[in-house]
């Protein structure tokens, strides 16, 4: 049996204590307390944590037992010190106990907003955890409404419940990674395994600060899991829980049709019982909360062009806010999605082609949505690691941990909301696209993500990305 790698020994030791040292720096800074010296020590601890993260992938290869356990191992124990903290980055974990109460109580969040309880005793209460009563209606879809439901008779205890919270989004981290683990082929699968469960944008995000991203993450791979054993219905119903949780992956339904179309998998008899399937799932998600028109008011106020981070809210302000500009970024915006989403369909004839098609996808989005926050590169790490796309994952990894604290650091006064918006998105999406300009002139973004015609398989993503 091989020793476990010196390298790898140091790597995880070293792990561990950076991200005790970000955890307090967060802390530090969302304290206000010697701001200029928490930053110092959040930046200093995350790129260090960083680089280790980038080393690791490059070091795991043909490991030991000894070596998966370091594997396995070092993640769960972080990720269980990030459960033991409350978030400080975000205030999203603390408006979910808002939306459970009201779920909890036979309100619908779709009618009454996250800001109605900050009169009330929980308002209070949520507000000396950092809380602002800022969101409105939810913009989130049924199943994820329906999960956070269970939190609901203990939103009393906002500490256990936010804990909970984040149990959730541990939870589907830990399991959207064993699925990477399996779909990945078995020369790439401890890398590929490796990018995602030691990322520390996912860690932190998930484990760290409970974004429902991770569930969503979790229903995407689960669906092309399923997809590629044929099970179409039950693709069809992961693929449409990830939807009802937020509805970015509807973005992904062509590609997935014309997969399943490409690779005979449509017929009468499961176009109807995968139709069925989802019409039932979609009735029995919004069955309880169904506020008819309002279900979708949250979506739709959040769509708009405005002066935040993004790289057509940057550009509301370059165009000096005139309705008109407004319209053309809307346009901009939807037609490069569609040009995305027809390219990425018809190129997706395999599984391999089909991952491919959703990391272009999605990496348009995060590059033309409306709104951009440090959680949204949750789907495309997933992906890539599925892609086995090293550079990309790490840039991602690396950008948004650089913009995360930038929303709280401005709240502590340490710099404006403009210097953030043009910081964060010079940092998290424009650099990122230069890379993939950089890197891909000539086949453009499926190159960037590993897609490889001559090294696709039907069996699974076999590419690599040098």
């Amino acid at each position: 049996m091989r020793k476990v790698p010196p390298r790898l020994l140091f790597l995880s030791i070293a792990t561990v204590v950076l991200h005790a040292v970000t955890a307090s720096a967060q802390r530090q800074i969302a304290n206000g307390s010697a701001l200029d010296l928490a930053v110092l020590l959040y930046y200093s601890a995350a790129g260090t944590l960083l680089a280790c993260y980038a080393a690791v992938i490059y070091t795991v290869g043909a490991l030991s037992q000894r070596a998966w356990v370091l594997i396995i191992g070092v993640p769960l124990i972080v990720q269980i010190g990030w459960l033991l903290t409350l978030p400080v980055l975000a205030i999203d974990a603390y408006s979910y106990l808002v939306d459970a109460a009201h779920a909890y109580a036979g309100l619908s969040p779709y009618q009454h907003a996250v800001r109605e309880a900050a009169g009330s005793e929980l308002g209070r209460v949520l507000t000396s955890y950092g809380w602002r009563p800022v969101h409105g209606v939810t913009p989130y879809g049924p199943v994820w409404l329906d999960l956070i439901s269970i939190v609901g008779p203990f939103v009393s205890n906002v500490e256990a419940a936010v804990r909970l919270v984040k149990l959730i989004a541990f939870a589907a981290t830990a399991l959207t990674a064993w699925l990477v683990f399996r779909m990945t082929p078995e020369s790439a699968r401890v890398r590929a395994f490796t990018m995602f469960w030691w990322n520390p944008a996912v860690i932190i995000e998930a484990a760290g600060e409970g974004h429902n991203d991770a569930i969503m993450v979790l229903a995407v791979v689960l669906s092309l899991w399923c997809l590629r054993r044929t099970a179409v219905v039950a693709a069809a119903v992961a693929l449409t829980a990830a939807v009802l949780t937020k509805w970015i992956p509807a973005l992904f339904g062509v590609s997935y049709l014309i997969y399943a179309w490409r690779n005979g998998l449509l017929t009468w008899r499961t176009v109807i019982a995968a139709g069925s399937a989802i019409v039932a799932l979609g009735v029995a998600a919004y069955w309880p909360l169904w506020a008819g028109a309002d279900s979708f008011l949250g979506i739709r106020t959040i769509g708009g062009p405005r002066f935040v981070a993004s790289t057509t809210g940057s550009l509301v302000r370059v165009l000096a806010e005139h309705p008109t500009a407004y319209s053309v970024l809307r346009a901009s915006a939807a037609s490069a999605m569609a040009i995305a989403m027809i390219y990425a369909a018809a190129t997706t004839r395999t599984m391999s082609g089909l991952i491919a098609a959703c990391g272009t996808i999605i990496i348009v989005y995060v590059l033309v949505s409306p709104v951009f926050w440090a959680w949204y590169v949750l789907l495309p790490i997933a992906l890539l690691s599925l892609a086995d796309a090293v550079p990309l994952t790490i840039i991602l990894t690396v950008t948004s941990r650089i913009v995360a604290p930038l929303d709280l650091i401005r709240l502590r006064g340490g710099l404006s909301w403009t210097t953030e918006v043009w910081l964060t998105t010079v940092i998290a999406l424009w650099l990122p696209l230069a890379y993939i300009v950089w890197r891909t002139p000539r086949s453009w973004l499926h190159v960037t993500i590993g897609h490889s015609q001559s090294a696709v398989t039907a069996t699974g993503p076999s590419f690599r990305q040098s």
